[in-house]
């Protein structure tokens, strides 16, 4: 959690450094949003009859109405019958391709922060610190190339050249014995040196293991051959290891064998590639699809069960899809979807909340800039027209996304 924490305060440093939180205009405004429903990103109950009271970029008071003194020359704004949570942050995502066009598509569907996780370069980089509200675009986290050491003798170059780059976090992909045992284990520790957490792609139990007793920071994907252990959820849960389930992942891998519902989803398509929908109708992408169907589904069941298995045992769960690595995980739209896979998988709306907001931005290394509706945090808000402790896919019902107190533009409707 200390490696998180300073990647943190780097990650503010770097935003006041580059002046790109605000405009001096924006500093002075002052804003109550008043009367709505507030969830706060920690899990807890809602506040009813609320206020939201922000100054430019920032919160400066969240509260019942009449436990919030709102200034004289603050804009109230009537929020009333409204739902305000926190931007939706997705701890497993992809940009290495068209960056800026998925990031402002993540935050048209209301995810205002994203940890891509692979294959970015210095353009990349670049586009994280010139993160602006004028553009529209989610915050941005990333990883950079994606290494895949043979030995342990090649960690302390691999590492040199991430934080050289500037990575926020590395990944690594173990599967099949992609990255012997010894490699990892020095590359996680190399890691750690540097300052930088590390996230896992895992398929198999034992791969997990090995890499939860290395010291991974985030498992990437929930475990899909077979069930997972008692004695690894818990020691998951002792160590803060984060799980990012990507169920949406797993439904990618078989569900255009035929022309899937969400197709005709106006919400789904306020914000698709309509290249990309013609792609996934033809023989081919359907044929390809078919030839998953089973062992797709069969990976869905159990990531679906090992989450159950990890949220029962208190495994902090982050949102995570893996969109936007391909085509066919559609960045925005997957998230919304992911969250009603996770009620499926027997998680609370309430849990499921507070594993896209507060929960993913600890993941994440974000806790104290984003995921909560909290003073002295970025004011990242959504604007919702019904309440989704009442039913996860009313995360859809967005009227308004707010990143650093700034309106992004108008957000697709349900």
């Amino acid at each position: 959690m200390k490696l998180r924490a300073l990647a943190h305060s780097l990650f503010m440093l770097l935003l006041v450094l580059c002046g790109c939180a605000q405009t001096g205009a924006q500093a002075q405004d002052m804003r109550a949003y008043m009367g709505g429903r507030i969830i706060d990103g920690d899990g807890g109950a809602p506040i009813e009859d609320g206020v939201l009271l922000i100054e430019g970029a920032r919160i400066i008071a969240v509260g019942e109405r009449g436990a919030v003194t709102v200034p004289p020359e603050a804009a109230q704004i009537d929020v009333s019958g409204k739902t305000l949570t926190p931007g939706l942050v997705n701890a497993h995502g992809h940009v290495a391709t068209d960056a800026e066009e998925k990031l402002k598509t993540y935050a048209r569907y209301g995810i205002t922060t994203v940890l891509s996780l692979g294959d970015e370069d210095e353009s990349h980089v670049a586009l994280r610190d010139s993160f602006n509200t004028d553009r529209g675009m989610a915050r941005l986290l990333l990883a950079g190339p994606i290494p895949s050491p043979l030995s342990a003798a090649e960690a302390p170059g691999v590492i040199a050249d991430l934080a050289a780059l500037g990575a926020d976090w590395v990944k690594i992909r173990v599967q099949n014995g992609s990255i012997p045992q010894p490699a990892y284990e020095a590359l996680i520790k190399e890691a750690h040196a540097a300052g930088l957490p590390l996230a896992a792609h895992i398929y198999t139990l034992e791969d997990a293991k090995g890499l939860v007793d290395a010291g991974a920071d985030i498992i990437a994907h929930s475990v899909r051959d077979k069930e997972m252990d008692a004695g690894l959820a818990k020691k998951m849960a002792e160590e803060e290891i984060c799980l990012t389930p990507t169920l949406m992942r797993e439904v990618s891998t078989y569900v255009y064998a035929q022309r899937p519902a969400f197709f005709d989803d106006p919400f789904f398509l306020a914000g698709a590639v309509q290249d990309d929908i013609e792609t996934l109708q033809s023989e081919e992408a359907q044929t390809r699809a078919g030839e998953n169907l089973e062992q797709g589904q069969a990976d869905l069941a159990m990531a679906k069960r090992n989450l159950a298995i990890a949220h029962e045992a208190g495994v902090k769960i982050a949102l995570g899809t893996d969109s936007g690595a391909f085509t066919g995980r559609f960045p925005g739209y997957f998230e919304h979807l992911e969250l009603a896979h996770m009620t499926d998988a027997g998680m609370s709306e309430a849990d499921v909340l507070h594993a896209a907001t507060g929960a993913a931005a600890d993941c994440i290394g974000l806790a104290d800039v984003t995921g909560r509706l909290k003073p002295g945090l970025q004011a990242d808000f959504l604007i919702l027209g019904a309440n989704p402790l009442d039913d996860i896919a009313n995360t859809r019902k967005i009227e308004a996304v707010f990143i650093a107190g700034r309106e992004t533009f108008e957000a697709p409707q349900d």
